[in-house]
């Protein structure tokens, strides 16, 4: 894979690695984008990002987003600069347990009251 940042002002997206292909859309200053490969000075894109790694997902003219699409898409390389990878996020854990306090009111005789202090509730299925 190959990654980078667009460094110009507007960058078109083609149907071929070529200037004669067609315009599907664009890309913009400082968009991040992820490419399977460069051939003759062409980089063939897989993903593109607006603005930075977290950005919303660019779209093509027909609105489709680059990151769903299975069109042949190309940006010249001469507007890109490589970047590193985007750093991989490792979600949270999944929490199967929470603590809860319990108040009990009225449980033998009118007025009483009984607490459950850090109390554990487990996920069970």
């Amino acid at each position: 894979m190959l990654y980078g940042r667009v460094n110009t002002a507007v960058l078109n997206i083609r149907n071929a690695g070529s200037a004669s292909g067609i315009d599907i859309g664009d890309l913009k200053q400082d968009d991040y984008i992820v490419a399977y490969r460069s051939v003759g000075g062409w980089w063939e894109l897989k993903e593109a990002y607006r603005g930075s790694w977290t950005g919303a997902p660019v779209a093509l003219a027909n609105g489709t987003l680059i990151n769903n699409t299975v069109t042949p898409m190309w940006a010249k390389d001469s507007y890109i600069v490589t970047v590193p990878a985007p750093p991989v996020v490792v979600p949270p854990p999944v929490v199967d347990e929470v603590t809860l306090d319990i108040t009990l009111h009225d449980v033998k005789v009118t007025g009483d009251e009984y607490k459950a202090v850090g109390v554990k509730a487990i996920k069970t299925g």
